[in-house]
């Protein structure tokens, strides 16, 4: 008889898990299977639950945001135990289930992970955390953990570009060295994420034409400094061609990276899947090659 895990977060994006409880309950908890039901109470809790209770389990159903799954990721690594993941979105932007192809409409998704197949995807560390589908520095990125709840339960994906509105008076660069593999490049540059994922921020493509979920590479985009508001202006015009085959290079660097290391004078403040990831003088990724099996 297979054992499943239920661990969900109530309040993700319009807190929409409530009224459908039950019948995930009753879908999962078949004559063949035994479904055992946790709440996370703060954060980091989910991971705590994974490390605790999931080596007595077959699988791990989820419910929840981009947060939620960062925690169930970050135990299963952890665990050692690669136990398969279920994951029912109901966050805000849910970039990861949207890369998985699993729908948002949680009637649909239940029927499709009911019958749906495993599939092993990459995960990466930044330092000592997991992350599954992005690493991101810079002002604007602290967007997605600064964005009160409420806000966002109230207006959803708006409510993050209110936020982001706010942070551009605040943009500012940060002195880097970085070194992937026998790449090396030093300078001065505003923000920059490591991502495998089709979409970022609800945003599809700016990640790059060719994204493999299961490659072993992440995709690295740099945006360097500008001078003055006439380049700051070139910049915004260049920000589109993120979506092209080959972004404008005057402003952006995109390439695959195995292995990064970025080193900066200040602590670099990192968000990993839309929550805070720590502040790093010295901060070291690496992708973990086919690391969680997800069934979609």
């Amino acid at each position: 008889m297979e054992k499943i895990l239920f661990i969900f977060n109530a309040k993700a994006g319009h807190a929409a898990i409530g009224s459908h409880l039950l019948k995930i309950i009753d879908a999962f908890d078949r004559e063949d299977s035994i479904l055992t039901v946790m709440t996370t109470r703060y954060a980091g809790h989910a991971t705590e639950l994974v490390k605790t209770y999931g080596k007595d389990f077959d699988r791990i159903l989820t419910s929840g945001g981009d947060g939620t799954i960062n925690e169930i990721v970050n135990g299963v690594v952890q665990l050692g135990k690669p136990i398969p993941v279920m994951y029912i979105p109901t966050g805000t932007t849910n970039d990861f289930a949207s890369s998985l192809g699993l729908s948002t409409d949680i009637n649909k998704c239940i029927k499709q992970l009911s019958s749906g197949e495993p599939f092993v995807s990459d995960a990466g560390m930044l330092n000592d955390h997991a992350f599954i589908y992005v690493a991101a520095f810079g002002t604007p990125v602290n967007v997605t953990y600064t964005t009160p709840q409420e806000e966002k339960n109230l207006w959803g994906y708006p409510a993050y570009v209110r936020q982001f509105l706010k942070t551009l008076p605040n943009l500012r660069p940060f002195h880097l060295k970085i070194q992937s593999g026998e790449r090396k490049l030093e300078g001065d540059y505003l923000f920059g994420f490591v991502t495998n994922s089709y979409s970022v921020s609800g945003f599809k493509g700016v990640t790059g034409k060719h994204v493999s979920l299961n490659d072993g590479l992440f995709e690295f985009t740099l945006i360097r400094n500008v001078q003055n508001v006439v380049e700051f202006a070139e910049l915004l015009a260049a920000a589109h061609t993120l979506l092209d085959e080959k972004p404008d290079e005057k402003y952006i660097e995109r390439f695959a990276v195995s292995d990064l290391r970025i080193e900066c004078d200040e602590e670099l403040e990192w968000n990993v899947d839309g929550e805070f990831g720590g502040k790093f003088h010295d901060s070291k990724i690496t992708v973990l090659k086919n690391a969680v099996t997800f069934i979609v």
